[in-house]
């Protein structure tokens, strides 16, 4: 129980600092937009926010694949009735499945421009 609180606290602190991350971009962008940022300012800001982007894509792409061995573990539950009847694998690997093909996607379309 002590760990899965710990690990709580650390995930709060990864959506905050996630989230003021995205508020100063925001902000910044506003600011060179209104004209008070010279163009390699400019520059930097898109260039850290593309950075952050693929950094944050590759960990949620690079997370998917942990979901093969919770699948495999499920599996070898098959035998349980409550397992037959719900079919938890097949939700996993469609959640997996979907969270591939969409980042995958917006990837290949960032990659492009």
């Amino acid at each position: 129980m002590s760990a899965q609180r710990t690990l709580h606290k650390r995930i709060r602190w990864v959506y905050i600092l996630y989230g003021l991350k995205e508020s100063a971009t925001v902000y910044s962008l506003f600011g060179c937009i209104s004209g008070k940022c010279t163009e390699e300012e400019k520059w930097n800001i898109e260039a850290s926010y593309t950075i952050s982007f693929y950094v944050a894509n590759c960990i949620l792409l690079c997370c998917s694949l942990l979901y093969l061995p919770i699948v495999i573990s499920i599996r070898n539950f098959s035998n349980l009735p409550m397992v037959q009847q719900n079919q938890p694998q097949k939700y996993i690997y469609w959640q997996t499945m979907v969270t591939v093909l969409f980042k995958s996607v917006g990837e290949t379309r960032c990659l492009e421009h």
